[in-house]
C-alpha cells in the first residue's frame, strides 16, 4: 500500500491484533508530475558536500546524493514499513541471512549456518564470530539475536512484526554463538524470511531502555547496527547522512572508489528530483515519475538502468455488496479493464501482467497468458448475471499522489461506461483510503495496491494479501480454502509439492477474483554517468538501492 509497496506504490504489511497500524511495504509511491518550486528552494542540505557529485575533487571523499520521498521514520528497524525505510535499515542494519544480491537466494550474513529439526518447528543459527556494531562498543553475541527478535515480537508492529507473530514461539541462546528459534507450527521457509530482521545491539535496548518501551524512543532517532554504512546526522524532513563503516565484517565486497558518504535528502515532489539529477545535485532519486526518468535521461548526462522487478499494480476488488457478490461480475470486471492502453503511462517499462503473482518471481505458474481487455465477451458475463444492460454504479480509490492509479481509474470509468457501468473515481488521502478499505461498509469495489513478495516465501505475501488475518485482504470472500493453502504450503519440505500448492494458491485467487492485476512495473531508474554498481533487489520491491556495491568512475 507500501509495503512497500509499498510506497509510492502502496504497500501495507500484516501485524498482530492491537498494534498500532501502520503501512509497510511496504508502502511504494508514485509521485505525480506537479509543477516544481523554484529550484533555490530545494537545494539546501547537500552544502557540506561537494557541490556536485558528478566531479568530485580528487583528494575528498566521494559522496553519493539521492532523493527520497520523505523521512526514513521509524528509524527503528523492529518497525520497518515503507521502502523509504528499507533504505535505511537494509545499510545500516544487517540480518542473521541475507539475500544474494539482486536474486531472491538465501545466503550467510550474521549467521553462516543453520539447520532445522526433523520436522522444521526448530532451527539453530551459527553466529559469525567477532562482528563489530557500529559503536565500537561491542560484537554481535546470541544474546543481541534473542534481544532483537524478542523485541520485534513485542512491539509486533510492520514488516518484522507480521513475519514472525504466529510463526514464533521462542528464542534462545544456545551458547555464546549460537542460536534456537523455537516456531508453533513447521516452517519450511523460515530462513527465507530473515532477511527482512534487522539485528540491533542488546546492550543498547538495555541502557536506553524508559519504561519499559525496549529502547523504541531511543531507536527512533538513533542507529547502531552491523551493516556497511553508519548514521552520522538525521535532520528531520531534510536529510540523512551515513558514512562508510570501515570496520564492517564484509568490507572486501567494497570496491575500491565505493562512496564514502551518503547523502539522502527528502524530497516529495517527482520534478524536483529530477531537476537534482539533471543538474547534477542528486545521483539517485526515489519513484521518480517514469516520464520524469526517461524525459531526463534524454536532456542530460544521465543514464537509465532498469532491472527486474516482481512488482504488480493489482486491484483488490471488495465483494461485500451487490453486484460484486457474484461470480460472473466479477469477471466481468477483469474483462473490461483496458490493459494495453494502461501500459502507455509507463513509458513502455511495463507489462501487460500474466497473473497476480508476477511471472518473473521464482517458482510463479507459467501457463497464464497476458490479460486482454474484451468488452463484449465482459457484456455477455454480466448478462448471464442478470444485467445485461449493466446499469449499476461501482467505486474505485485512488491515492494522492499515485498518478497511475489515478490513470488507471480514469481509463477502467471510461471502459466500463461502454458496457453500461458507472465508476465513481475517489482520490484520497493515504490514511482515508486506507481506514476505508479495512470495513465492507466503506470500502471502494476496486482498491489499487502496488504489491509483490518481499521475502522467497511467496505464502508469507498470499497471507498478507489474501488470508483471512491479512491486512490487505479487502477481498470480503471466504479465504479459508486459501487460509489452508498457505498452512501447507509454509510447512511442505518437498519443493515440487510446495510449488505446486503455490500454483494452486494463483489459481484459486484468480478463479474467486480477490484481485487482478494491471500491470507488471520494471524496474527504472536514472542514475547520474559517473556511478556504477546499482543492482536491483527485487525482494525489496524498487527503489531501495544497496550503498555498497555503488562505486564512482571518472567520466
Amino acid at each position: 500500500m507500501l509495503t512497500q509497496f509499498g510506497l509510492e506504490q502502496h504497500l501495507v504489511t500484516r501485524f498482530g491484533t492491537g498494534v498500532t497500524i501502520l503501512t509497510f511495504f511496504t508502502i511504494l509511491f508514485f509521485t505525480a508530475c506537479s509543477q516544481p518550486p523554484a529550484i533555490e528552494e530545494v537545494s539546501g542540505p547537500v552544502e557540506e558536500g561537494p557541490e556536485s557529485t558528478t566531479e568530485p575533487a580528487a583528494e575528498e571523499p566521494r559522496i553519493f546524493v539521492m532523493t527520497n520521498l520523505f523521512d526514513p521514520d521509524p528509524l527503528d528497524p523492529a518497525k520497518s514499513w515503507t521502502t523509504v525505510g528499507y533504505t535505511f535499515h537494509r545499510n545500516v542494519y544487517d540480518p542473521l541471512v541475507t539475500y544474494k544480491l539482486g536474486t531472491a537466494e538465501v545466503e550467510p550474513a550474521l549467521a553462516t549456518s543453520w539447520a532445522a529439526n526433523d520436522d522444521y518447528t526448530e532451527w539453530t543459527f551459527t553466529l559469525r564470530e567477532g562482528v563489530p556494531f557500529q559503536s565500537g562498543d561491542d560484537t554481535v553475541d546470541a544474546e543481541d539475536v534473542v534481544v532483537s527478535f524478542n523485541r520485534v515480537l513485542e512491539i509486533n508492529q510492520n514488516q518484522p512484526g507480521a513475519i514472525l507473530q504466529g510463526k514464533l514461539d521462542s528464542v534462545e541462546a544456545v551458547d555464546a554463538m549460537t542460536v534456537r528459534f523455537k516456531l508453533n507450527t513447521p516452517y519450511v521457509l523460515f530462513p527465507a524470511v530473515l532477511p527482512k530482521i534487522g539485528i540491533v545491539s542488546a546492550a543498547d535496548v538495555t541502557a536506553h531502555e524508559v519504561d519499559g518501551d525496549l529502547a523504541q524512543a531511543w531507536f527512533a532517532e538513533n542507529a547502531n547496527g552491523t551493516g556497511p554504512y553508519r548514521l552520522i546526522e538525521n535532520i528531520r524532513g531534510e536529510y540523512y547522512k551515513l558514512e562508510r563503516f570501515t570496520d564492517w565484517w564484509h568490507k572486501d565486497a567494497f570496491q575500491p572508489t565505493a562512496y564514502d558518504t551518503i547523502i539522502v535528502r527528502a524530497i516529495e515532489d517527482s520534478a524536483v528530483q529530477r531537476q537534482l539529477i539533471e543538474r547534477g545535485d542528486s545521483c539517485l532519486g526515489s519513484w521518480i515519475a517514469y516520464r520524469d526518468m526517461v524525459e531526463a535521461a534524454a536532456d542530460s548526462p544521465v543514464k537509465l538502468i532498469s532491472g527486474n522487478s516482481y512488482l504488480t499494480l493489482e486491484l483488490i476488488v471488495s465483494a461485500a455488496k451487490p453486484p460484486m457478490d457474484n461470480l460472473l461480475v466479477r469477471q466481468a470486471m477483469v474483462l473490461a479493464f483496458p490493459y494495453e492502453q494502461f501500459q502507455n503511462f509507463y513509458q513502455g517499462y511495463s507489462e501487460i501482467p500474466h497473473n497476480l503473482l508476477s511471472h518473473h518471481y521464482p517458482g510463479a505458474d507459467q501457463s497464464y497468458e497476458p490479460l486482454q481487455q474484451d468488452l463484449d465477451r465482459a457484456k455477455a458475463l454480466l448478462a448471464e448475471a442478470g444485467y445485461p444492460d449493466g446499469g449499476f454504479t461501482l467505486t474505485m480509490t485512488a491515492v494522492e499522489g499515485l498518478e497511475d492509479e489515478r490513470q488507471a481509474a480514469l481509463l477502467y470509468q471510461d471502459a466500463l461506461a461502454q458496457i453500461g457501468v458507472t465508476l465513481e473515481v475517489q482520490v484520497l488521502p493515504f490514511s482515508v483510503y486506507f481506514e476505508q478499505g479495512q470495513d465492507p461498509d466503506t470500502a471502494a469495489t476496486f482498491n489499487p495496491q502496488h504489491e509483490a513478495p518481499e521475502t522467497a516465501d511467496p505464502f508469507q505475501w498470499f497471507d498478507k494479501v489474501f488470508g483471512s488475518a491479512g491486512l490487505l485482504n479487502w477481498t470480503y470472500q471466504d479465504v479459508s480454502a486459501m487460509d489452508d493453502l498457505i498452512d501447507q504450503g509454509q510447512s511442505e519440505p518437498d519443493e515440487a509439492a510446495r510449488l505446486a500448492l503455490l500454483h494452486e494458491a494463483q489459481q484459486l485467487a484468480t478463479d474467486n477474483v480477490y484481485a487482478f492485476p494491471i500491470a507488471n512495473l520494471v524496474a527504472l531508474d536514472a542514475v547520474c554517468n559517473n556511478t556504477e554498481g546499482l543492482v536491483y533487489q527485487p525482494t525489496d520491491l524498487m527503489y531501495v538501492p544497496q550503498f555498497w556495491p555503488l562505486y564512482q568512475v571518472d567520466e
